[in-house]
């Protein structure tokens, strides 16, 4: 869903970073900097990725890293909106999730040659990325912690952001929320157009290109 996400906000003007472009364009040493030794975050480097981001002309993020520093891209941009992109169900984003990027294999393949190699950073920006999400052990997580993960997170994500700032979406609600709370006009909103919404690649797919 991060992938079609991406495609719709391309389509009404964004330049959006999404974890592909993190990987395709080796920014992942760079998020790798964001982990503490002692396993937090570091501001400075928070800053220092988020000017990065900037000067490199995105304009919109989703997906990891990105999305665990919404916080930090809210008191960067008061008036940005945000958008938490949701499954039908938590079982059914945990089940993607521990097909995907949470699979063992795929955690443990990235810290060891080839990978470390080919994409600098990678092992310790996960690392940071799930523990900042809410996991406890990048190598074993489990189907019962991701749904825990996901509904811990998308309730925090209601609490904190105001209802003005917020649209929770799903794939299938389509054009008309996204372009209504990103004020596109009626007549320029791509369904008005007779576009259906994008359809990303398939993250499991694109996982096992990656690994």
């Amino acid at each position: 869903i991060s992938n079609s996400l991406k495609l719709a906000l391309t389509r009404l003007g964004y330049q959006a970073y999404h974890m592909e472009d993190a990987v395709s364009r080796g920014h992942l040493s760079y998020w790798a900097r964001l982990r503490t030794a002692e396993g937090g975050t570091d501001p400075e480097e928070v800053t220092r990725v988020l000017d990065l981001l900037s000067s490199w002309g995105y304009n919109a993020s989703v997906d990891f890293p990105s999305c665990v520093l919404y916080k930090e891209q809210m008191r960067r941009d008061p008036e940005a909106l945000v958008i938490l992109s949701v499954r039908k169900s938590a079982e059914a984003w945990a089940d993607s999730f521990m097909d995907t990027i949470g699979r063992p294999e795929f955690t443990e393949a990235g810290g060891k040659p080839p990978i470390t190699w080919l994409i600098p950073g990678m092992a310790v920006a996960k690392q940071w990325m799930f523990e900042t999400a809410g996991f406890k052990d990048v190598l074993q997580v489990t189907k019962a912690e991701a749904v825990d993960v996901y509904e811990k997170w998308a309730a925090e994500v209601k609490a904190t952001v105001p209802a003005d700032r917020l649209l929770v979406h799903q794939a299938q609600d389509g054009w008309p929320p996204l372009c209504r709370a990103l004020k596109v006009a009626d007549a320029d909103c791509p369904s008005a157009l007779g576009e259906p919404y994008p359809k990303g690649p398939n993250d499991r797919e694109n996982a096992i290109l990656v690994l």
